[in-house]
């Protein structure tokens, strides 16, 4: 194996930075205690993963500290298949509650005028698992994660698929980047990442629009598309929403 194809494995496996509080990468990030120590990573928006498999790795000790939340996005999630009363379920609402409380009463203002600003549902509507259709549950995400952006100083945010290249993943931290900065376009933000993380997917069309529409961009361009897929395609099928909340 030449040094160069081995480097570009090595890529593989670690996290990008998106920004000073964002990391992105694949699922084998959230086993790298060294990695989520040093950068003091406390948020975790997960991707397409498997709720149990989480659950498991909450229960073990690898996730699970204090202030440290897990927000789940899993397209196949079954409640009769796993224990919804177990430590993961019912400590990640709980945090999560925690965090959304110290941010909504914070006296800096800067803090709640963006909230109010940049979240668009009721605060008291966001759970920590979410399933079904990426295009209707996408929205509650996004809105999560700029309070854990605006909740930084408990801690910097993970965000993971399985490979860390696929569109589910890619719309995410464009849409991210295009709702705190309007002016950019999802070209710009995609370019930015593909900087980052040269193995990224071309984003579809489909999720193009989808960023647009949520960032409320109507004048971004399509990315190139490789892949000729569409976003009812892949296997996120399901509209009916699921979410675990206290």
């Amino acid at each position: 194996m030449d040094r160069c194809h081995y480097d570009q494995l090595v890529e593989q496996i670690r996290s990008q930075r998106l920004d000073n509080n964002v990391f992105f990468g694949p699922i084998n990030s959230l086993i790298q205690k060294d990695f989520l120590q040093l950068e003091n990573i406390r948020f975790f928006i997960t991707l397409g993963l498997d709720t149990c498999q989480l659950s498991q790795l909450w229960d073990n000790g690898s996730l699970r500290n204090d202030d440290s939340v897990v927000i789940n996005f899993d397209p196949k999630f079954n409640p009769s298949e796993i224990d919804t009363t177990s430590r993961f379920f019912y400590e990640n609402v709980e945090n999560l509650r925690k965090i959304i409380a110290n941010v909504a009463n914070d006296c800096n203002n800067t803090n709640q005028q963006e909230m109010k600003k940049l979240v668009k549902n009721d605060i008291e509507s966001l759970g920590t698992l979410y399933s079904g259709n990426w295009g209707v549950q996408m929205r509650y995400l996004l809105d999560i994660a700029i309070i854990f952006k605006i909740a930084s100083q408990y801690g910097k945010i993970l965000i993971v698929s399985k490979n860390g290249n696929d569109n589910v993943l890619v719309s995410f931290l464009i849409a991210i980047q295009m709702i705190q900065n309007p002016q950019l376009s999802a070209l710009e933000a995609f370019k930015f990442i593909k900087v980052q993380r040269p193995s990224v997917h071309e984003l579809t069309p489909e999720f193009v629009s989808l960023c647009n529409s949520l960032s409320g961009n109507s004048l971004s361009g399509p990315i190139p598309d490789k892949q000729s897929r569409k976003l009812e395609q892949m296997d996120y099928l399901s509209s009916k929403r699921s979410r675990i909340s206290d």
